[in-house]
């Protein structure tokens, strides 16, 4: 059965850390927010294209469920 754990804190906390651990021991994919904003604008953030992310993460999260990986 698909899990997904999500991670959320503080920033400089630890969590790309650990999710880029549970990935190499598990090897799991990872949805991370902060590659997605590189990739869409280039910043790390940008208040106006917070939505725009929080959508392609959406769509990835739903994607790696369908797809059952």
């Amino acid at each position: 059965m698909p899990t997904l754990i999500a991670m959320y804190g503080l920033p400089r906390s630890g969590k790309t850390t650990i999710c880029r651990r549970l990935s190499a021991s598990t090897g799991a994919p990872v949805v991370n927010r902060d590659t997605i904003r590189l990739a869409l604008h280039g910043h790390a953030y940008l208040g106006k294209a917070e939505p725009f992310v929080k959508a392609i993460s959406g769509v990835m999260v739903e994607a790696l469920f369908l797809s059952e990986i």
